[in-house]
Parts: C-alpha cells; structure tokens; sequence
C-alpha cells in the first residue's frame, strides 16, 4: 500500500493542490509537502536543462558538420584518392574488408581509363612506347608540382610539340624534350598558349640555334622583363613571337632581345606595334636606302627650321636611330603648332608620308615627354636579367587555383600501377572477347545443321497436327450421353451429309 508520500508525489506530478495531499495524503505536514514540491521543481529544471543541452549539441553537431562542408567546398573538394581513403575508413570501421578493397578499386578504374584514353592519343602521335611516355610525364609532373603544373598540361605540351615543334626531328632531341616541355608547361601558368611556347622556341631554334638550357635562359628574360614593365605575360610574348624575325639580322640573341625590349616599349609608347618602327628604322640598313630617305626627310625637317643627317643616322643601331628620328620630329613640334589648321594638317600628313606611318605617331613624334620616354627605354635595358626559378615557382604557384591543386592530386592516381594495370585490363579484355568471338563464330557455323535440325522437328509435329485436325473433321467419334455410347459424326461431316 502507497504510503503518504508517494500518494503526495504523484498529486504533484499531475498538478494537485495541496488540499488534496491534506486529504487523500493522511497524516503529512505542511513542511513536507513544501519539501516536496521543492525537489519536485529542481527536478523539472534539471530536465528541461539537459533538453536543451541535447538540443543544443545537436544544433552544434550539425552547425560543425556544415562548416566542414563548407570548408571542404572552400578547399576545392577532396580528391580522388581522399575520398577513396575515406570510404576505407567507413568500411574497415564496419569490418567489411571486401567494401574496402572495392573502394580503392573503383578509384583505380578511373586511372586506368585515363591511362588507356592518354595511351591512344600517344599512340596517334607515333609515339614509340606510349605507355613509357605517361610514365614519364607523371614524373615530369611530380617534380614540377610546386609550379601547379597538371598531367593535362604536359599532355597538350607533347602534343603541340609532335605536331609543330622544329626540333621534334633534330638528333638532340631525346635529351632537350624534358627541358623544353618545362619552359612550355611553366608559361601556361603564365597564360601564355601552348602554341605561342612552341613559337618562340621555334625561332630561337632556327633563328639562333639555342639549346634547350639557353632558350629557357632567353624565356626567364622575357618574363622578367614583361614583369618589371607591369605588361601582362602574354602580351610581351605575343609581340615577341609575331616581330622576331626582324631581329634575325643579329647574330648575337642577346642583342637581338635587347633591341626588341626597347622597340616593343617604343611601340606601346607611340601607339603603335613593333614592326612599324623597326620598318621605319630598316630604311637606313642601306646607305644608298638611307641617303635616298634621310634627304627626303631632311629637306622637309629644314623648311619647318629642323635637320636630319642621314649619313650619322645609317651608323647608328636600330634603337638608338628611332630616338634621333623622334627627337628630330619633335624639334619641329613648336613650329607645326604655331601654323594655321590648314598647314598643320598638310604638314602632319606630309610627314606621315615621308616617314611611312599613320598621322597619329606623327603626332606622337612631336610629343618630347614621350621622347624623354624613348630615352629611358634605351637606358633602361642594357642589362636584362632573368628571372630566377624560385620567382617562376612562387609565381605561378599563386596563379594555381584550389581546383587545380586538387587536380593534381588526382593525376598522383595515374601511376606505375595504374599503367600496369591498363595493360592488363587491355589484355584480358582482348583475351575474352577472343574467346567470345571463337563461342559466336562456332556456332555461326553450326548454324544450318542447327536450322535444318529445327526445321525438321517444325516439319513433323505440323504433319501430327495435320493429321490429328482431319481425324476430327471426317472421324465418327464416340461420344457419352447419359451413360449411353453413342456413335455420331462431327460438325464438319454432318455439314457434308446434308447438302448430299
């Protein structure tokens, strides 16, 4: 039986007065219902507490749980192979072994496939052993990781190579191709093409017979150079690669690079290209060309109160003759501002004439900041400096995006076994569709005896059916009705006798 206490409690519980204890509660004091309701209340506070913790760790777990998501996300997602290791863990945790295994397999599927697709393309090039060349670009790939440099770049690097390369053919070759495909490759991340690599490498090629080690040189000086002028990569290169052939005249690629650091800032300067100066400057390559130019162009600098010798224009370099025809257009400047609109317009495009290029480096010409400018360009590239490996590494690090970073994580994949394996998968394929091909071409040539067969059973149960059907047509059968054997003829037979 319930004692006095307990019959309080559970008045409590469910909200009880304390009349009702007093009354159904017999014999408790006002102390104890008191004490009590007072446990009574700690105890529902306690539990709302630990409600609300849960409920808060559970927010917590879940906030936790999204902001490794989003961090995951922000890290440019996990690779390959972290996943892979990942779905290891879960698997071996629940003790499936097989799960596991199946977990790295399926990811070395997809290496595998790559390996083959890769494969054929190299097979495509002529390579000689295609499988040996993937495995020494992923080599190629591991030393160059510091520079973001992915699997696909030095893909597409040997392709261009074997399809435009000059020196593809030469007998050093072999030895220089890992060298050149790093200077290709490490461009990339400067945003400069494939194609544009392939160029300048061409011509410093064939126009200076640079080695792979001297044409990486000459490349660290372009970049260095594009750098220290605040022009982007590609553009220097772009207007290296399209004017570099009027440079070919020096014998000397070091003054050949100066010369066109100095014209390609002239020609930025002037709002023009390259070509355009150095066409202008050409006209002086010849002293019969240069006296025939500069008198002309004398005679019209004397009447606006200027000169031009053409004798000392022809002994100077390309460079330093482009400063003194700038220098002399623009001693004119003050007297072609001080005429009137119609003779200064008559004057520019006589100048533009004489000179061969468009009225508005004419006015250029005239301008003396922008021959201040031609000076420094002079001053300023004497000495071209390369720029160091470390700086191209750090460089081209920063321009390597999370993605790309992950990517090359997942070009690790693409490794010794993974290339074994292709070449296994390749052959067990080929082995069983072989043995495949030998099941569908044996029974190919059964297939007559097999027809003929089929066709003859077809042939005799349709003579038993045959049979059977005029038995039931022509045949009296007897039938039972009411117990009593009867003889009678079917429906076709009783059709027959009565139109008789």
């Amino acid at each position: 039986m319930a004692n006095k206490l307990d019959i309080a409690i559970a008045i409590i519980r469910r909200g009880g007065s304390d009349s009702e204890i007093k009354t159904k509660a017999t014999g408790i004091t006002d102390d104890e219902i008191a004490s009590l309701r007072r446990n009574w209340s700690a105890r529902q506070q306690a539990t709302k507490a630990t409600d609300e913790l849960g409920e808060s760790t559970k927010k917590t777990e879940s906030g936790f749980k999204s902001l490794v998501a989003t961090l995951d996300g922000a890290t440019g997602g996990m690779s390959e192979f972290e996943s892979a290791a990942k779905d290891v863990v879960i698997q071996l945790k629940e003790g499936n072994l097989l799960g596991a295994v199946n977990s790295l397999a399926s990811r070395l599927v997809t290496a595998i496939n790559k390996v083959e697709e890769l494969r054929i393309g190299f097979n495509r090039l002529a390579v000689q052993d295609s499988r040996a060349l993937i495995l020494s670009l992923r080599q190629q790939q591991d030393a160059l990781m510091g520079y973001g440099v992915s699997l696909d770049t030095l893909v597409e690097t040997t392709t261009e190579f074997r399809n435009n390369l000059s020196s593809l053919v030469s007998q050093g070759f072999p030895n220089q191709e890992k060298a050149l495909t790093k200077i290709a490759a490490i461009n990339k991340r400067f945003g400069i093409n494939t194609y544009e690599s392939t160029r300048l490498l061409n011509d410093l090629d064939t126009s200076f017979q640079m080695s792979a080690e001297s044409a990486d040189n000459f490349n660290a000086r372009l970049l260095k150079f594009a750098k220290d002028t605040g022009q982007p990569f590609k553009k220097v290169f772009d207007d290296f690669t399209s004017s570099v052939r009027q440079f070919n005249v020096e014998m000397d690629p070091n003054k050949a690079l100066q010369k066109f650091t100095v014209f390609q800032q002239m020609a930025r300067r002037l709002g023009t290209d390259v070509s355009t100066l150095t066409n202008l400057t050409d006209q002086f390559e010849t002293i019969e060309g240069g006296m025939e130019f500069g008198g002309k162009l004398n005679m019209l600098l004397s009447n606006l109160g200027g000169s031009f010798n053409a004798v000392e224009a022809t002994l100077m370099s390309q460079p330093e003759r482009m400063e003194y025809i700038a220098n002399q257009v623009a001693e004119v400047g003050d007297k072609i501002r001080g005429m009137s609109d119609l003779g200064q317009r008559a004057i520019l495009r006589q100048l533009s004439q004489t000179l061969g290029v468009d009225v508005g480096m004419i006015r250029s010409l005239i301008n003396k900041d922008k021959g201040a400018d031609i000076d420094r360009f002079l001053k300023g590239t004497t000495d071209l400096a390369a720029m160091t490996g470390e700086d191209q590494r750090r460089l081209a690090d920063e321009m390597t995006s999370r993605k790309e970073v992950v990517r090359q994580t997942n070009d690790m994949m693409i490794g010794q076994i993974a290339i074994q394996a292709e070449a296994l998968a390749q052959e067990g394929t080929r082995l069983r569709q072989e043995v495949i091909r030998g099941m569908v071409n044996a029974l190919g040539e059964k297939a007559n005896e097999i027809i003929g067969e089929i066709q003859k059973a077809f042939a005799e149960r349709r003579d038993v059916l045959l049979k059977q059907k005029i038995e039931l047509e022509v045949k009296p059968a007897d039938v039972l009705i009411g117990g009593i054997k009867i003889a009678t003829v079917t429906a076709s037979a009783q059709q027959a006798a009565n139109k008789q």
